[in-house]
């Protein structure tokens, strides 16, 4: 493949992101309508995620998530869940992560939020935050990549057969 097919890959790639986000956001935002039952809570943390060099063992990056263990009952039948946020794959500040912790610290019991038609499906803070947004700025780089970088990339000429040149 060459550079420019290459090129053409971050696009795809943004355009993935891009529904892949908006049908997380769209989650987000019916969660906030979800029914709520009555949970107990095993435990709330903070769970630090490290990138280490292959090579050396050096530590690149780190970024920490919240992780929590709950339990709660829909209609009879008992379900685990894990999700704090709708947004929990995405890296928070410490201090909002420190905030999230101390609401659930001392507390054994909790309100779940489940998917009334997915009850599997749960959070202890349903709806929306705006770092949800973010993966979306990210998707529109990868999107005008190529258009940003198309014009410094000098492609090979072509002559026809009758004499008029054309540029690839």
């Amino acid at each position: 493949m060459n550079g420019m097919g290459l090129l053409y890959i971050f696009p795809l790639v943004g355009i993935f992101m891009a529904l892949r986000t908006v049908l997380q956001i769209r989650l987000a935002l019916a969660s906030r309508s979800w029914p709520s039952t009555h949970g107990e809570l095993h435990g709330i943390n903070i769970r630090e995620v490290t990138s280490r060099e292959m090579s050396t063992g050096r530590r690149n990056w780190m970024s920490q998530h919240l992780t929590a263990e709950y339990t709660y009952e829909v209609q009879g039948r008992t379900y685990r869940g894990r999700r704090v946020t709708m947004s929990d794959g995405l890296v928070k500040p410490r201090k909002q992560l420190l905030e999230i912790i101390e609401n659930y610290e001392y507390t054994r019991y909790c309100r779940v939020y489940y998917d009334p038609g997915n009850p599997e499906r749960s959070c202890l803070i349903p709806g929306l935050r705006m770092l949800q947004f973010m993966p979306l700025v990210t998707a529109a780089g990868f999107v005008a990549f190529p258009l940003v970088f198309q014009s410094r990339i000098q492609l090979p000429s072509a002559t026809l057969t009758d004499g008029w040149r054309a540029s690839c």
